[in-house]
């Protein structure tokens, strides 16, 4: 059960599996790429209806480089930009299979994807910068003289207080290497078989991603995109979403 499992590298004659939810492959994954994130996104959106149902978005480390092992995905109820879904209005059953379909669509292009549900759009920017967090409604809870200060303080204690947002993710995660085998279950309460539970009743749900933060430390003269439309990434070439993403700023990571 610990993180070994996880961390472990296939060698040759390894036996693999991995499992999310409902989903599961024998195959390995490898890292994202713009074609493989593409033919994924592509086969979901003309061999489903979650494009229909969803606003979907490509999150974390993906928009700044191809170095990461998974891609970070998050999926909304279309017509909640500001104001959160009601948590009875979302039928669990669908929601256990739309996230199955996008795993096993991911595995079959050797890609893992890190996916998670949200109760609205504008929970966080789709770009953040320096003034957005001396800015934001929060950061004055901690200030101090220096400024350095103040902002590791925000970073380190500053969360979300909408008490209407929620998440839901899959779980659980199972990873098997040979006889090895390793378990890790979404944060947050269960709420059925296969889905756990974020909410501001249930845990303390960080600002934005301190990630994120982190990169505006770096690079204080920069914005740092945090989401991006997967409907817009279906229409532009690989070096259009570089230029409009991070991967061509050059950040100090």
């Amino acid at each position: 059960m610990s993180d070994d499992v996880f961390n472990k590298c296939l060698k040759p004659g390894d036996t693999f599996y991995l499992s999310i939810g409902k989903s599961s492959t024998t195959t390995p994954w490898q890292r994202p790429t713009y074609e493989k994130i593409h033919k994924t996104l592509t086969e979901i959106k003309n061999c489903t209806d979650i494009f229909e149902r969803y606003e979907v978005y490509l999150m974390g480390k993906c928009l700044t480089n191809w170095k990461t092992k998974d891609c970070d995905m998050m999926i909304f109820p279309k017509g909640y930009t500001d104001v959160s879904i009601d948590f009875k209005d979302i039928d669990l059953n669908l929601l256990e299979n739309d996230f199955a379909s996008i795993h096993d669509i991911g595995f079959k292009y050797r890609l893992l994807i890190d996916l998670s549900y949200c109760s609205k759009i504008n929970y966080e920017p789709t770009e953040i910068n320096y003034d957005y967090i001396i800015n934001h409604p929060l950061f004055k809870k901690f200030q101090k003289d220096d400024i350095n200060e103040s902002i590791y303080s925000f970073l380190t204690n500053a969360f979300i207080e909408d008490t209407d947002l929620f998440m839901i993710r899959p779980s659980p995660l199972v990873k098997r290497i040979n006889e090895q085998i390793g378990v890790r279950s979404a944060r947050g309460i269960e709420i059925s078989n296969f889905l756990r539970l974020r909410s501001f009743e249930t845990e303390t749900i960080r600002i934005a991603g301190i990630k994120n933060f982190t990169k505006i430390l770096k690079n204080p003269t920069k914005s740092i995109v945090i989401k991006f439309d997967a409907s817009e990434f279906l229409n532009i070439s690989e070096e259009e979403f570089k230029e409009r993403t991070n991967h061509n700023k050059d950040l100090i990571i």
